[in-house]
């Protein structure tokens, strides 16, 4: 199949695999929005436009996922944009949260809503704090008062989970393996709030060095005194203490990970991607087990479910959305760039689509579905990936990547056609 991209953004075709094994192709197709500041008289009452980056200022697609910090213990800034199918629209926030009017708070709310075609898909709230900490008495561990903050990161790290730690300082001479631990939450291993019990024993011991979360380094611990506590929270259901788990010392397969999990005193709660490792994403991967590795290897195994490729938390995965989906934020942008703390914005009906001319004559259009959606406002920037999935047979001999800007216009415009002889962006996929 020949792939021609006809459109100032960038796209690309690929080939992947189904469940059952048959090869499939897939277009992906990415744009990006600045977010400009909007008139103050908008009769919709956005606050900002989306203003459409092409040419050489476009976006490319993420061949890679990408971290905020350390590849691998730190929050997915965005993950690679080649997957081979997502059932739903992954609808992502990268932002940090701000508190009200740039006045030092110990807590604050952030909202986010987004809405398809004038519903309400996304509602959620989420609650910040200032740091705080755990502290240990008499009576156990008690959470502490957070201090006052202007602005707290709301990724990963600052939310429940955690990574108890041991292992052996350097130029120790102790030998055991007892003294050491690496026990991870299996809801958020990047998160803080969670330790594993046997962690609170070993982490003392003057051979090790220990950390209970993956953000802070591991460190000689002589006594216990403190353990960093969560700053972001569900808003109707706020940390109430320390979580002290026990893990067994098997090794646990993915649904007894699942199993485990659901004992928690906590649900991790964010507005980025949820890590491909973590439950309950990583459920959704299906079985490797000696049996696949005999009857299906190297193709996905009987369970694998394509939910699975969706990385955003579950309450902000939408059924496709129709063309211009709104959105607004409440205190996750710099107060300069908001009005009063709230930000309201819409992308504009663009749709992406592909020709497919096919060996026997016929051309036929098919729509991309958007199913990925990062509002960034670190960068104030909106990206958009949208994606089509087709088989190999009827063979199609040419598929034409198309931008469409009106959204009332047909899909295939005949004067069009007549001028795609010369692509200009030409190149092979197999």
């Amino acid at each position: 199949m020949e792939f021609r991209n006809l459109t100032p953004l960038h796209a690309m075709a690929y080939n992947a695999v189904d469940v059952p094994g048959n090869e499939i192709h897939v277009v992906a197709l990415k744009a990006a929005y600045r977010l400009e500041p909007a008139q103050s008289h908008d009769s919709a009452g956005d606050t900002h436009r989306c203003v459409l980056l092409s040419g050489d200022n476009a976006v490319s697609l993420a061949m890679a996922d990408e971290y905020e910090g350390e590849t691998g213990t730190s929050s997915v800034k965005w993950e690679s944009d080649l997957a081979p199918f997502k059932p739903k629209c992954d609808v992502l926030v990268r932002a940090t949260a701000y508190a009200p009017h740039g006045t030092p708070a110990a807590s604050w709310p952030v909202r986010v809503r987004v809405f398809d075609d004038g519903n309400m898909v996304v509602d959620k709230g989420l609650r910040v704090t200032g740091t705080r900490s755990f502290t240990k008495g008499w009576r156990g561990w008690k959470l502490g008062d957070p201090e006052p903050a202007t602005a707290v990161p709301v990724r990963w790290e600052q939310a429940y989970g955690g990574a108890s730690r041991v292992t052996l300082a350097p130029g120790s001479t102790e030998t055991s393996a007892e003294r050491q631990l690496n026990e991870v939450c299996f809801t958020n291993p990047l998160g803080r709030g969670w330790v594993e019990k046997r962690f609170l024993d070993r982490a003392t011991h003057q051979s090790v060095v220990a950390s209970p979360c993956a953000a802070f380094a591991l460190r000689p611990l002589p006594k216990i005194a403190e353990i960093p506590a969560p700053q972001v929270e569900a808003w109707d259901m706020p940390i109430a203490g320390l979580d002290v788990v026990e893990h067994s010392a098997s090794a646990l397969d993915t649904k007894q990970m699942k199993e485990v999990a659901s004992g928690y005193a906590a649900t991790p709660v964010g507005l980025g991607v949820v890590g491909r490792a973590w439950t309950p994403r990583l459920q959704f991967a299906g079985t490797y087990d000696e049996t696949w590795r005999k009857t299906r290897w190297p193709y996905h195994p009987v369970d694998h479910d394509f939910h699975y490729w969706n990385g955003a938390p579950a309450d902000q995965q939408i059924a496709w959305p129709a063309p211009g989906p709104a959105f607004e934020l409440a205190n996750l942008a710099l107060p300069e760039h908001t009005r009063a703390g709230f930000l309201r914005a819409r992308l504009p009906g663009h749709r992406a689509l592909v020709a497919l001319r096919f060996e026997s004559g016929a051309i036929v259009p098919l729509e991309m579905k958007l199913d990925t959606l990062l509002i960034d406002t670190e960068e104030m920037r909106v990206s958009a990936t949208w994606r089509a999935v087709f088989p190999l047979e009827p063979a199609v001999r040419v598929c034409e990547a198309r931008f469409e800007l009106d959204r009332h216009a047909p899909l295939l415009r005949m004067a069009a056609l007549k001028t795609t002889s010369e692509p200009e962006d030409t190149w092979q996929t197999t």
